[in-house]
């Protein structure tokens, strides 16, 4: 079999960004008007510019810019028009929105998802499965609001907390989303768009909300979570396990988490609990 020559003897970076649609990248910059009132840095560019310092490591603006210029003379091929101050980058990520990058990323996923190998992947389920997590990454107090108690020796780090969905069949994520650290986990599931009918979402305990589960269950979105260990739940209905059900299967019931509305009001909502043994960590969940 021949191999391909599209890409041969053009730098690693300059193939990834070979795979951007710059007139699409444009349209969108036109469309959110993150271009008004910029010279030279356009969207496009501030783009390729922060690409360029996750797939390089930089840990600083001025590691960025020093990177940038060492290119020298093939700094066109990797698509710069120019090698960016620091000055006008911090300036950019100021200023420009990053709703517009939100879109770009998704247009990408949408365009090269099916090109996506699955085959790590092989869910039994005729479903669209998404992991829902978040992690959090330490910065400076001044800029970030903090998060978590006093520790001993006075010092609080601020923080961002960086919420992510993530397909389980290409292993990447699909919708990202950053907050301040201290912001509780379950107001990223809230948000529209996130979690859509006919998916089924996993995530962990933190994410509990009742009043959100009562709402999926009438919009058909379906969710697998760990019950609160302080939960209060009712038992509706004991379901009897059918003789081919797994050893580690221990229990199959109907339960109501009761909860408060808007208005103050009590009501609940009725959800299955479906309790098993793991056999590696020798608990029962």
């Amino acid at each position: 079999m021949s191999k391909g020559s599209n890409f041969f003897g053009q730098p690693i970076f300059s193939q990834m960004i070979g795979l951007l649609n710059k007139s699409k990248i444009t349209a969108l910059s036109k469309a959110h008007k993150s271009d008004h009132y910029c010279k030279r840095f356009s969207t496009f560019q501030h783009l390729i510019t922060m690409v360029y310092g996750v797939t390089s490591g930089c840990n600083s603006l001025r590691e960025l810019c020093g990177g940038i210029v060492s290119y020298g003379d093939k700094i066109s091929h990797c698509k710069f028009d120019y090698s960016p101050k620091r000055s006008t980058i911090s300036d950019a990520n100021k200023r420009r929105d990053c709703i517009v990058f939100e879109d770009i990323y998704d247009g990408l996923v949408k365009a090269y998802l099916p090109n996506l190998s699955d085959s790590h992947k092989q869910l039994i389920i005729d479903k669209k499965v998404y992991a829902i997590d978040s992690t959090t990454i330490a910065l400076f107090q001044p800029i970030f609001e903090c998060v978590g108690t006093n520790p001993a020796n006075g010092k609080r780090k601020g923080g961002i907390k960086s919420h992510q969905k993530l397909d389980m069949q290409a292993g990447i994520p699909v919708k990202v989303y950053h907050s301040n650290a201290r912001e509780h986990d379950s107001l990223f599931i809230q948000k529209e768009g996130v979690i859509k009918k006919g998916e089924v979402a996993l995530f962990d305990k933190a994410y509990n909300n009742y009043a959100l589960f009562d709402q999926w269950n009438k919009e058909d979105i379906f969710f697998v979570t760990r019950l609160k260990n302080n939960a209060k739940e009712t038992l509706l209905e004991e379901f009897e396990l059918p003789k081919a059900t797994p050893d580690t299967i221990l229990r199959d019931a109907k339960i109501a988490l009761k909860y408060k509305d808007t208005q103050g009001q009590e009501k609940q909502t009725e959800l299955r609990l479906v309790s098993f043994y793991h056999q590696e960590k020798k608990a029962k969940f």
